[in-house]
């Protein structure tokens, strides 16, 4: 009788390092580099999004165009901020500039708010601040000269 031998599995060439199913190992490294890549552009604009909806000359602009009796009658209160205004805030300090233009929406339409802003001596001081319905390309004069001058604000 011959001896019964155990049959040999080979391995193949050319296998490299991931071994014959290298394919889906690559597709599933190339899948977590991508929700990685995505969760940080997330996480940016979100930290963006944080800064901008809380700062004083944000707030300030969204709550003076919510008294404005023209605001109120074309679009009406409350008015909802768009996710992520476009524009800049600089602080150095007790000194700072600020330029944004934030988009709104209330309950019978959208607008767009613009402001130019400046703080000295810790006073944030506005020097534009108007708002811009959609559909028009006038823009309403926010400012009045009581309310330019700014009030004292982090």
């Amino acid at each position: 009788m011959a001896a019964h031998a155990e049959p040999r599995i080979r391995a193949e060439k050319g296998q490299g390092r991931f071994g014959r199913d290298a394919g889906w190992k690559l597709a599933l490294l190339f899948l977590i580099g991508a929700a990685l890549l995505a969760a940080f552009v997330g996480l940016l604009f979100g930290v963006l999004s944080y800064s901008f909806h809380n700062s004083y000359v944000f707030n300030e602009a969204i709550s003076r165009a919510e008294r404005n009796p023209q605001v109120v009658s074309r679009i009406g209160t409350p008015l909802r901020p768009g996710w992520l205004p476009e524009g800049h805030i600089r602080i150095s300090g007790d000194s700072g500039t600020a330029h944004m233009e934030i988009p709104v929406t209330g309950p019978r339409g959208k607008a767009t708010i613009r402001l130019d802003a400046s703080k000295a001596s810790g006073t944030w001081h506005f020097s534009v601040l108007e708002i811009e319905f959609e559909g028009q390309t006038r823009w309403l004069d926010l400012l009045d000269s009581s309310e330019s001058t700014g009030q004292s604000a982090p």
